[in-house]
């Protein structure tokens, strides 16, 4: 490349400063999916709508708040919405202020985050501020964020994305021990943490 990789550092970005409020428990959650972001191709939004009906199918109705802004590319996205047999479990939220995201990740059984990629992927971080589990791409940096804080699925594969949704919707599931460890991975991203990072490269490259 035109840039020695050994010369390059990353300076991960803060969580936000959110946590559930007093009178919030875990066990009000609604029976729904939460998703937040754009319907662009690299959302992968149409291989999240197959693997609902996988799961319609099967006879588990799961539905499905989605957040967030329709692109100028996301024509595949909402025809396969229009012409699903689950369209009428899936309801759009367009633009939500920060309290309404909150609401919505303090309230879901899970957010959902299927992305073929992403820059690093802060919503997973907003969601584990407010004890709401993640589920999210494997081979992704979103992987690399939440470590084993999170659920994770293949993103090409709709038959994976169901059998990961069909996890959480299992009574039994471990909602517990997944947001303790989602805990631990939240201490290391601070902005305080990634400002003294960032002056101290600075200061190290003015040394230079």
């Amino acid at each position: 490349g035109l840039i020695d990789e050994s010369r390059i550092v990353t300076v991960p970005c803060g969580r936000p400063d959110w946590h559930p409020p007093v009178e919030y428990r875990r066990e009000n959650r609604a029976r729904n999916l939460f998703y937040v972001g754009n319907y662009g191709p690299r959302k992968n939004l149409v291989n999240l709508v197959k693997a609902l009906e996988i799961l319609h199918a099967e006879g588990i109705t799961v539905p499905l708040h989605m957040a967030g802004p329709r692109t100028w590319k996301s024509g595949k996205t909402v025809g396969c919405i229009e012409r699903s047999p689950v369209k009428e479990h899936i309801r759009p939220l367009g633009y939500l202020s920060d309290e309404g995201l909150r609401e919505q990740f303090l309230s879901c059984r899970a957010f959902v985050y299927p992305s073929f990629f992403e820059g690093f992927g802060i919503p997973v971080l907003e969601a584990l501020c407010l004890d709401c589990p993640v589920l999210t791409s494997k081979g992704t940096v979103m992987e690399e964020v939440a470590k084993d804080a999170a659920l994770y699925f293949d993103p090409f594969d709709p038959a994976d994305i169901a059998r990961v949704i069909k996890d959480v919707w299992d009574p039994g599931f471990d909602h517990a021990s997944l947001l303790l460890r989602g805990a631990q991975v939240l201490e290391k991203y601070t902005w305080d943490a990634a400002s003294r990072r960032l002056l101290g490269l600075l200061r190290e490259a003015s040394r230079a």
